[in-house]
């Protein structure tokens, strides 16, 4: 059984370095979060593997997953860290430029 430990989560995280990685992590987040509360502690595991990934391989993707963990604190009532992590979200987003492709049939 995987040990939740400074080591083998740095082991787990180099693992993944595909840009679809990132994805990955950040769907196993929201599923676990999306499951409700008795699946807190899974999911802020993953959470925590994502921010370690994105802050080693996509630190300009990182805002959406800051925005899941930010609802799991809320979640948990925990509101003031939650409160930081939507900042610092915003923060990330508005310096992010987006281009719309809209296809017309």
């Amino acid at each position: 059984m995987y040990q939740d430990t400074e080591e083998n989560n740095t082991k787990l995280i180099s693992e993944f370095q595909s840009k679809m990685s990132g994805l990955s992590l950040t769907a196993l987040s929201e599923f676990y979060f999306e499951k409700g509360a008795e699946f807190e502690k899974q999911a802020a595991f993953w959470l925590k593997l994502g921010i370690k990934y994105y802050e080693k391989y996509e630190p300009e993707n990182v805002a959406r997953h800051l925005i899941i963990f930010a609802l799991l604190y809320s979640q948990m009532e925990q509101t003031l860290i939650a409160e930081g992590l939507y900042r610092k979200s915003l923060e990330i987003l508005k310096n992010v430029k987006y281009i719309v492709i809209i296809v017309v049939i």
